[in-house]
């Protein structure tokens, strides 16, 4: 992606690119809840026209996931796994650019009671002003909807995280406010917010 592109130009990947990155991020996630340890690098292989994208959001999902079962990962051993690839890895870890306050203090670690329920949540007929179409993906994290956004006539991705992952509703508002402040970011590692609600 171009630097010198408006945010709203620099948007998310296509969809289709994002939905191969989501397939592969699921199952990821299946095999790591399943105790098959699963490595980012093998992953990698299978999209490498779209590397930094999937890199960013497999180290994304394992750093989640190994906190969720107690462990403490560290910026540095991705750094090693990962050479060149600092900028993503920093990102990740909030290291740089850094919002004001910390995502990880807005999440409960403790994973969800029903992250491993097949049962599901009704899918919402609209969300906002956006029109759901239908569900992409479900994860530890939350829910992505493929939706239309009627006012600028465009299919986009809704990413609704689960209530349950904030532990009250100070956290949830500063969820949204770092939502806000990452909407300003503009790094080809980094999915372009174009919207937040509460």
């Amino acid at each position: 992606m171009s630097s010198d592109r408006s945010p709203a130009e620099e948007s998310a990947l296509p969809l289709p690119q994002q939905q191969q990155i989501d397939r592969l991020a699921d199952q990821f996630e299946r095999e790591f809840k399943a105790g098959q340890n699963p490595r980012i690098e093998a992953y990698l292989d299978q999209l490498p026209a779209l590397r930094s994208h999937l890199l960013r959001e497999l180290i994304s999902l394992e750093v989640e996931l190994r906190r969720g079962s107690g462990q403490q990962p560290l910026a540095e051993e991705y750094r090693q796994r990962f050479p060149g690839d600092e900028q993503i890895i920093n990102t990740v870890f909030g290291e740089a650019p850094k919002p004001a306050t910390a995502l990880d203090s807005t999440l409960d670690k403790r994973p969800a009671a029903d992250d491993t329920d097949t049962e599901e949540d009704p899918e919402p007929e609209r969300l906002g002003r956006y029109q759901i179409q239908r569900r992409l993906g479900r994860g530890g994290f939350g829910v992505v909807y493929l939706a239309q956004d009627p006012q600028l006539g465009r299919p986009v991705a809704l990413k609704v995280p689960r209530r349950k992952r904030f532990k009250t509703p100070e956290q949830a508002a500063k969820f949204v406010e770092e939502a806000r402040k990452v909407a300003n970011f503009k790094h080809p590692a980094i999915v372009t917010v174009h919207d937040v609600q509460d």
